[in-house]
């Protein structure tokens, strides 16, 4: 599931907060009923990526590079979740992460993922907040 630092940290508003905790939730709850499955659910918590609609509102709105949430300097492609989920899915341990909620960008430094140009995606951690869901 594809979650984000607004699950413990203010960003957008109340039903965005809202939606992106109960991601974070949902992904927990199924990791319990598939586990007799052999079945992982984790959540992965992005930071701002640069989506065509983001590159647009970031042009439209100067202002925004300014706020942690969305600053482009820490953003990534819209390539780089599937590049970590791809280094997930052949991880023959992987249900170890069943029902824990990551930052894709602390992962990908673990896999040793970068984005598509190479560049290492930094961790929001310190600014944002950390994920409350540990592995069951």
């Amino acid at each position: 599931a594809i979650s984000g630092y607004t699950g413990v940290a203010y960003t957008y508003g109340v039903v965005f907060g809202t939606c992106k905790s109960a991601v974070d939730r949902m992904a927990r709850d199924m990791a319990v009923e598939l586990r007799p499955h052999n079945v992982t659910s984790i959540s992965l918590w992005q930071g701002l990526t640069l989506t065509e609609r983001a590159e647009r509102n970031l042009a439209a709105n100067p202002a925004l590079r300014s706020h942690v949430a969305t600053n482009p300097g820490a953003a990534c492609s819209p390539l780089f979740p599937g590049r970590v989920i791809a280094a997930l899915a052949t991880d023959k341990d992987a249900l170890r992460r069943s029902g824990g909620t990551f930052i894709t960008a602390e992962l990908a430094e673990e896999y040793g993922v970068t984005d598509i140009d190479g560049k290492i995606i930094p961790s929001q951690r310190s600014e944002r907040g950390a994920p409350i869901w540990s592995p069951i």
